[in-house]
Order: C-alpha cells, then sequence, then structure tokens
C-alpha cells in the first residue's frame, strides 16, 4: 500500500497552531492564579488547571484530526468508500467523551502541600501529555492494523477480478473457438449448395 508524505506546509500550520494552544492555555492559568502562583492551592484551583489542560488535550486532538484530514483530502484518498468508516472509526477512539476527565480525588499523585502551583501545572500537564501519548499510541496501532488488513483485502479483491477476468477471456476464447468451428461446418455444409 502506498503512503503519501504529509504536506510540510500543513506539518508547520498544524505545530503552529498546537504552540498557539498551548500558550492560550499557559495565559488562561497564569492570568486566574497570577495572585497565588507561588501558595499553596485548593483542589477547587486543581479543577481548574486540569480543566485548561482537557481544553487543550482536545485542541491537540482536534487539530491533529485536522491535519489528517487535509492530508487524506490532498492525496484524493475519500474516493475510497472503507476509508470513510476508517476515518469515521479512528475518530470515535481519539476523541475523548467530553464527560471522561480527570479527576483530582482519584489522582494517585494528589498534590502535597509542598508543591508550588507551577509544579502542579506541571505535574497535571504531563500526564495530559501521558494520556494522549497512550491514546494515539492505542489508536494508530489499530489504525495500522485496519490498513493492513484493508491492504489485504484489496490484494486479494484485485487477485479475485483478475482471475475472473481471465476466465472470462478464456470463456470468450472458447465461445470464438466454437463460434468459428459452427461457420466452418455451415460454410463446408452450404458450399456445394453454392457451387451449383
Amino acid at each position: 500500500m502506498c503512503f503519501h508524505r504529509i504536506n510540510p506546509d500543513d506539518l508547520k500550520a498544524w505545530k503552529n497552531k498546537m504552540h498557539q494552544d498551548l500558550e492560550r492555555t499557559m495565559d488562561k492559568l497564569l492570568g486566574e492564579n497570577s495572585a497565588q502562583a507561588e501558595q499553596t492551592e485548593s483542589s477547587l484551583e486543581d479543577l481548574e488547571i486540569e480543566s485548561s489542560l482537557d481544553e487543550l488535550e482536545d485542541d491537540f486532538t482536534d487539530s491533529f484530526i485536522g491535519l489528517m484530514d487535509a492530508h487524506i483530502q490532498r492525496n484524493n484518498l475519500e474516493s475510497i468508500p472503507l476509508l470513510q468508516e476508517v476515518r469515521n472509526e479512528f475518530r470515535n477512539r481519539v476523541q475523548r467523551p467530553r464527560d471522561q476527565r480527570y479527576s483530582v480525588p482519584d489522582d494517585p499523585e494528589a498534590p502535597d502541600s509542598e508543591e508550588t502551583f507551577f509544579e502542579r501545572v506541571q505535574r497535571l500537564f504531563q500526564k495530559m501529555l501521558e494520556a494522549v501519548q497512550k491514546m494515539w499510541q492505542k489508536a494508530l496501532s489499530w489504525l495500522w492494523k485496519m490498513l493492513s488488513w484493508l491492504q489485504k483485502a484489496l490484494s486479494w479483491l484485485q487477485e479475485t477480478v483478475k482471475a475472473l477476468i481471465q476466465e472470462f477471456v478464456c470463456f470468450v476464447k472458447y465461445l470464438w473457438n466454437q463460434l468459428k468451428s459452427l461457420f466452418s461446418a455451415l460454410a463446408s455444409f452450404f458450399r456445394p449448395a453454392l457451387l451449383v
């Protein structure tokens, strides 16, 4: 199966979008917590941090799906009917349901009283990145298996169509030979009548 490289302009735009999303999230976090940045934070502030990181994760996912869609459209791959179903399933696998969020009480690495705001943001950001990495690894593994299956299915289909065409050609040759024999027999039968 032939895979096309991602357009460098699309890749650059995707990276810029991710940087903008990260800067916007950090500006939001720092703006909300600038007065209390070096103080111990409450669990409500942890929820604000996690909510901002959830939005960032969703933005990263949407950006990557946008990159994938641009790549598919640029290479005219949307014309493959099965690919649309694969794209939809892949999208479902990487887009986290809105109600599935991190929870502070369930966090095994609950903040200690000595942790600063910046340390907490860094820890939660690292946790978000690890979750995104695991999710994308699982989704890409599934996609690779699906593409492998599609490649096998297309190869089987190609061989089947090739065999059907060969059988059809053999049948047409057989039919042609039978018609030639029939016309030869008819010519032999009517030749004496035509010579009179």
